[in-house]
């Protein structure tokens, strides 16, 4: 940096840090969730502390199914899909796969 521009921000040092200080407005959703059509809720502290989002009161408290149950419940042809998908260089579906056989060898040792 030049001599000019620490001088410029020493002058707007006050402006700059109350702009960095303020909060970021974050948008009231207009839609309700897209899942079920429930209201949503703004919740502090998720998915980690010092996050916020909105979230659909109805939809976060049902239980998840995990990535392995997921997995596990695919059809023939929806697996197909995947693994096309994976060989085409789809990386989520190269991943997917990977986590699935990662799985299919814990069940089996």
């Amino acid at each position: 940096m030049h001599d000019t521009d620490l001088d410029a921000l020493r002058r707007q040092k006050a402006e700059l840090l109350e702009l960095l200080r303020a909060e970021v407005e974050v948008p009231v959703p207009s839609e309700p969730c897209g899942l079920c059509g429930g209201p949503l809720a703004w919740v502090e502290g998720w998915p980690s502390a010092g996050d916020c989002r909105w979230l659909c009161p109805v939809c976060s408290a049902s239980p998840t199914s995990s990535l392995a149950a997921v997995l596990a419940g695919l059809s023939t042809g929806e697996r197909r899909r995947l693994e096309a998908e994976a060989a085409a260089g789809d990386e989520l579906a190269r991943v997917l796969l990977a986590e699935a056989g990662g799985h299919a060898r814990e069940a089996t040792s």
